[in-house]
């Protein structure tokens, strides 16, 4: 994404559009790509428009933020600002098979988060706390872009908005269909 950008902000065009549709991605480098963007374009020069093609949700909609305006279908929809883990243990399973699983490791906190050792209370923190960090940083990362707060935009909760709602909570300027 960051390479095509920089091959668009390279030629004469003045506006570059990102054409969306994602249900989102993961986080890994997705918010450097974003700040990469977003200092592409002030150092070309580029006006930078986002239409969710129908969905930028979650990291698509990161990307969305490089842009000044995002547009929306009256159908469409974007947000989901925030972050997820899922985090399975399979120890109950594997002794009830008679499977016997030893994790080795150099830490003790390396493991947190395998499935073949047991969730305890401190490993779910440590790993809630990453998980928290992340999603300031994503929240950070709309606030930069939009007229919302990161407070504000936590408090949406990482819902999915639709036309105008999308428009009425901050995250999109204008409901417009493709073709306008």
């Amino acid at each position: 994404v960051v390479s095509r950008f920089r091959a668009a902000c390279e030629t004469d065009a003045s506006t570059i559009l990102l054409d969306i549709d994602s249900c989102g991605g993961t986080v890994a480098g997705c918010f450097a790509a974003v700040h990469e963007m977003r200092e592409l374009a002030a150092k070309h020069g580029k006006v930078v428009h986002a239409f969710a093609n129908e969905a930028a949700y979650s990291a698509a909609y990161a990307i969305a933020t490089v842009a000044s305006t995002i547009s929306v279908p009256e159908s469409g929809g974007v947000g989901s600002v925030g972050v997820i883990g899922v985090v399975s243990e399979y120890t109950a399973l594997m002794a009830k098979e008679g499977i016997r699983v030893a994790v080795l490791t150099t830490g003790a906190r390396k493991a947190d988060g395998h499935p073949g050792v047991p969730l305890s209370d401190d490993a779910l923190a440590s790993l809630q706390g990453t998980i928290d960090k992340l999603g300031a940083q994503f929240f950070g990362l709309v606030a930069e872009s939009r007229p919302l707060t990161a407070e504000q935009v936590q408090a949406l909760e990482a819902a999915c908005l639709m036309g105008q709602d999308a428009v009425d909570a901050g995250l999109a300027d204008e409901v417009i269909s493709r073709t306008q």
